[in-house]
């Protein structure tokens, strides 16, 4: 028994180095305010919609509020999105829009590839309509990481916080995940971005298609895409809160499974190393907060040990990310 719990406290510091080690070192550093290299008219914000009239309603004049190219593709929705593009396009000379008539496929993968093909800067920053960046210096934040080898720039998008326990196990897992694919990116394995904030090279696909053979899964616009074009040297991260972009969150427990098992389906394509490393870690994460719990129903001494520093790993590693 105090072979596996020394086991488990090495398997536990080594996952709490690995996910927040590298976060707080870039979290902490103090460097000085720099001013994009790339300009503002280099970069086009895409948004994929399908029967969004709602959020494109009250959602894109925010969004056209922050001086930077849009670009709106409709995904052959059949409500009044489109005519209130319409609308809204002759209203603003930095919005253009676009309408995809045939959809093959579940999810935005064709919307998403269309957009790019018809977008000329050389940077695309991706968001979905029902998303609001935190601060109006969104784009220039997305844009200061931006470095020669930069072709993605992965940024972080929570929920907004609601009232409930669904919405505090959306904060909590969107937190763990957010976590997970930003420090996997700082040690050089980028394997998912989310596509509410990230930033992307247009010239990534002008050779390549990363969803050729996965075009019929219903997700994985984003996490599939950085799985294939992410690399040690091309990828980066920004931490700033002024780049955050908050997203409406599910409201029942249903739409919730739905979702998740929709974003699952694409991490069967992830690289096997990824899976390895991912299930590794989850596993762990499992049982650093199971193991403590046992200890109240098995009378070993070891138990209060683990406890204590599965408590004070828990303190530092808030402490020092927040």
């Amino acid at each position: 028994m105090l072979l596996f719990y020394a086991l488990m406290f090495l398997l536990l510091a080594g996952q709490y180095f690995f996910f927040y080690y590298q976060l707080i070192i870039i979290n902490r550093k103090k460097t000085a305010q720099t001013r994009p290299h790339i300009d503002i008219n280099d970069v086009t914000i895409l948004i994929c919609v399908r029967n969004e009239y709602t959020n494109v309603q009250s959602n894109l004049p925010k969004l056209l509020n922050l001086s930077a190219n849009i670009t709106v593709i409709d995904d052959n929705s059949d409500d009044d999105t489109f005519p209130l593009l319409q609308q809204l396009v002759n209203e603003n000379s930095n919005l253009k829009i676009w309408r995809k008539e045939f959809k093959r496929y579940t999810g935005k993968k064709e919307a998403f590839l269309f957009g790019i093909s018809k977008i000329t800067t050389p940077f695309i920053l991706c968001t979905d309509i029902d998303c609001l960046p935190k601060d109006n210096s969104w784009v220039n934040e997305m844009l200061k990481e931006v470095k020669p080898s930069t072709e993605i720039v992965l940024g972080y998008s929570p929920y907004i916080q609601k009232p409930g326990l669904l919405n505090k196990f959306i904060q909590y897992e969107t937190l763990i995940t957010g976590v997970q694919y930003m420090s996997f990116a700082l040690a050089g394995m980028p394997y998912m971005g989310v596509g509410r904030n990230m930033l992307i090279k247009r010239s990534l696909f002008e050779h390549i298609n990363p969803y050729e053979n996965n075009m019929d899964i219903p997700s994985g616009d984003d996490d599939i895409l950085v799985n294939k074009f992410g690399t040690a040297s091309n990828t980066r991260v920004t931490l700033d809160p002024k780049s955050f972009v908050y997203s409406e969150p599910k409201s029942t427990w249903t739409s919730y499974f739905r979702q998740k098992r929709r974003h699952l389906s694409s991490s069967f394509v992830y690289k096997k190393s990824h899976i390895f490393l991912l299930s590794l870690f989850s596993s762990l994460l499992v049982l650093s907060n199971l193991l403590p719990l046992v200890g109240f129903f098995i009378s070993f001494q070891g138990n209060d040990y683990f406890f204590d520093i599965k408590m004070g790993l828990d303190v530092w590693s808030y402490g020092t990310y927040r």
